[in-house]
């Protein structure tokens, strides 16, 4: 039987395999305490006086500090990740099939302590970070599912990034005039873009050569406006050109921007939010790989083997529409593509252009 895993702190010790933070590594002794000490040395580090502002500084000091001190914590923060050991699950050794399952349950159950230690929210890895070896230790769907609520909830990036979206200063200041003069599409696309109304403002406010804020309807009180007319007037021009106006204010078209306003065709996510969900969707699908073939190892029963991957990994099938063993033909990479376009609603193709695009001028 498993020995239940010791958690103290942010420091947990199961049978196979041990947790501090986000580091996830196979277990031993010497691990142990390795980690417990890398977790003192973080905690003695983010605590030192001398790298953090004090009440008496004065503004001009803090922001001294902070730039002086930005490239050194990044420089840090990176080592730190780069420094985790490399290693898969294949590595553990089991003696029945039974451990085998037992090995993977601990899996699962640490790699979502080290997910939510991690937060992919606030920080996403950069370029020099081995995050294609080390992200599968630290990514749940559950941690996808978070950021993919937040974007179609408008909360995912902040305004100023979302308004890059529109396009240039010139083709946001059109979208906001068409907006104020009722037009559906260009209302749709600001409310999909910044669901509330402080973030129309700020948006405004950086993008309009204006010292007022600008007038931009609501869906829902247009909507409103639109039904009465088509309900009390049906016969009438005006009811039919309210019809036509509903029908473009909740079209999918209207929301995602496919069509430009002056310029570049515009797109329905920014690269950022691309750039995140297919760095953690490989993660997943390498974590999903490394079950999967962990599994090949110690379970000789090829139904046993689908059906643990099925009850660990059951989006696979509710969200992909497919089977286990044709989805992991895909590599690494064609599932993160296939993947990220699901939950995004767009195509592979385009999330791939959206990657290469950005790995070319990183």
């Amino acid at each position: 039987m498993a020995r239940p895993a010791v958690q103290t702190g942010n420091l947990i010790e199961g049978k196979w395999l041990c947790c501090a933070n986000w580091w996830l590594i196979p277990y031993t002794p010497e691990a142990g305490s390795a980690l417990r000490r890398a977790r003192q040395l973080v905690e003695a580090a983010s605590k030192s006086a001398g790298r953090r502002p004090t009440d008496s500084q004065k503004p001009d000091e803090i922001h001294r500090l902070i730039m002086r001190l930005g490239p050194e914590i990044q420089k840090e923060k990176i080592g730190l990740y780069n420094a985790q050991p490399r290693w898969a699950l294949c590595d553990i050794q089991v003696n029945s099939s039974s451990e085998g399952h037992q090995v993977v349950e601990e899996f699962l159950r640490l790699v979502r302590f080290a997910a939510a230690e991690f937060c992919w929210t606030m920080n996403q890895p950069v370029s020099e970070m081995d995050w294609k070896q080390h992200g599968w230790k630290h990514t749940t769907f559950q941690e996808i599912e978070s950021i993919i609520e937040d974007v179609k909830a408008g909360h995912w990036l902040p305004p100023e990034l979302r308004a890059d979206l529109i396009g240039s200063a010139e083709e946001a200041e059109a979208l906001f005039q068409m907006a104020g003069r009722n037009e559906p599409e260009a209302v749709a696309r600001l409310d999909f873009l910044f669901p509330s109304r402080a973030d129309k403002f700020r948006v405004a406010e950086a993008n309009l050569d204006t010292t007022q804020n600008p007038y931009v309807p609501t869906p829902e009180l247009l909507a409103a406006a639109w039904v009465r007319t088509a309900v009390r007037h049906p016969d009438s021009d005006e009811a039919e050109v309210a019809r036509n106006n509903l029908r473009w204010l909740v079209s999918k078209r209207a929301a995602k921007g496919s069509r430009s306003y002056g310029g570049r065709p515009a797109s329905p996510h920014h690269e950022e939010t691309v750039k995140t969900i297919w760095m953690m969707c490989y993660s997943m699908c390498k974590q999903l790989r490394e079950v999967g073939k962990f599994l090949q190892k110690c379970e000789p029963d090829e139904q046993k083997r689908r059906n643990s991957l099925g009850q660990s990994y059951p989006w696979v099938s509710a969200l992909m529409r497919t089977d286990f063993v044709p989805f992991l033909k895909l590599g690494n990479t064609g599932c993160a593509l296939e993947f990220a376009g699901k939950l995004l609603g767009i195509s592979p193709s385009k999330v791939a252009k959206v990657v290469h695009s950005r790995q070319s001028r990183s």
